[in-house]
């Protein structure tokens, strides 16, 4: 059996459960039993998936998080809650048989520090049993600016050079080649390179085809997301009556808590007000459910990424992945794990300069100039993008 365990995983909205879903429907058509545990606040959705166990308390991951100072003591507090919840699962709840694999999906640095002291502390719960444990990281512990990522540098080094000290194998992983250098570097253990799991889905629904160029973008309206800079370049075509006439903005505008937010609000109203002036920006509220996301995915020709580079050097991008598994043209930050996949696969003159308004502007403009080269370019490089981001690959 596949024990998939994601303790953020309470909703069907964003990546984190069209992830698992991917994983499910690979372990179904694999023959392989499984058993997804997530978050006790899960939604009536999570239900959908069969085998689904609401189990972590909805603090353990909101609460603090190490990544600022006079946070320390509150990190730990928070590992050693969940290392604790850990053995209640594993060591009362639930029975591990021989063969089974433990899959940890994107834990957060407190959970990852839990796991290993869990490991460490509890190897009797797996001796003999033949259990493979999993830790797929996404998470990058040195986004600046980051008071705290020294102290988690340190974190990480510890808990790589812990696991890799035990008498039982556990294997860590990522899905970028950027975050797997540099985990490797501190940690003097091998990571593993997986595959993104991000679409939820393998064909897009019909959307009817027209003359005007449907830019999308897609999550929540966030600062590291670069909101406000779209919001801002948006703007600023405006004064474009020749680029505005071929393009509609489709803009998913639920602001999340987190860095910025005032910015991120101001930007919102501003939004809502060239809205109100130009019907050719349509405003997306609230988080989306599956099938509506992924409507929004199929009205698409570009889906734009404002992300500023310092948050996404070494970070995947689910929208990144989607655009390029659907085919649909992506414009993103140089300087960024995204910009080297696209340089990988021959994908040139998409990317602009990270936190500039007016090269987000000219790339827009410059895409959109140009859609049906860079359209066919994104066709070719998709059929080769989906060999390799699938489950069966995982």
């Amino acid at each position: 059996m596949v024990l998939i365990i994601n303790s953020q995983l309470r909703d069907h909205g964003g990546h984190l459960f069209h992830n698992t879903l991917a994983l499910c429907r690979g372990l179904e058509q694999s023959g392989v039993k499984w058993l997804v545990i997530g978050n006790r606040d899960a939604k009536a959705e999570c239900f959908s998936l069969t085998h689904f166990l609401p189990y972590f308390p909805r603090f353990v991951y909101e609460e603090l998080d190490g990544k600022g100072p006079g946070k320390v003591l509150p990190f730990f507090r928070s590992a050693v809650q969940y290392k604790a919840l850990l053995w209640n699962l594993f060591g009362r709840q639930l029975q591990l048989a021989k063969g089974d694999l433990v899959l940890v999906h994107s834990p957060r640095e407190f959970e990852f520090l839990g796991w290993t002291l869990f490991l460490r502390d509890h190897i009797e719960l797996f001796r003999g049993k033949d259990v493979q444990v999993i830790l797929f990281i996404l998470t990058d512990y040195q986004q600046p600016p980051i008071p705290g990522s020294i102290f988690l540098r340190e974190i990480y080094r510890f808990c790589l050079r812990t696991l890799r000290s035990l008498p039982m194998r556990v294997r860590v992983g990522t899905a970028s080649e950027l975050l797997k250098l540099e985990l490797e570097k501190i940690g003097r253990l091998e990571i593993e390179l997986f595959p993104d799991l991000a679409v939820g889905i393998t064909d897009l629904p019909e959307v009817p085809p027209d003359d005007v160029v449907d830019i999308v973008y897609l999550g929540g309206a966030r600062y590291t997301k670069g909101f406000d800079l779209l919001v801002d370049a948006i703007e600023y075509l405006r004064t474009d009556a020749n680029f505005f006439t071929k393009t509609r903005f489709w803009i998913q505008s639920n602001v999340e808590r987190g860095m910025r937010e005032e910015l991120v609000r101001r930007a919102l109203v501003k939004l809502l007000r060239l809205a109100a002036e130009c019907d050719t920006i349509r405003i997306v509220h609230g988080p989306l459910p599956t099938e509506a996301y992924y409507r929004l995915v199929a009205q698409s020709d570009v889906i734009v990424l404002p992300y500023r580079d310092q948050f996404y050097r070494r970070l995947v991008s689910g929208p990144f992945v989607e655009a390029l598994f659907f085919g649909k043209v992506p414009v993103i930050p140089e300087g960024t794990w995204m910009a080297r996949e696209a340089s990988k696969y021959g994908l040139e003159g998409l990317t602009f300069r990270s936190n500039s308004v007016t090269s987000l502007s000219q790339a827009l403009v410059r895409v959109v100039a140009n859609l049906d080269v860079f359209a066919k370019k994104v066709k070719e490089v998709s059929v080769l993008w989906r060999q390799y981001h699938n489950a069966e690959n995982f």
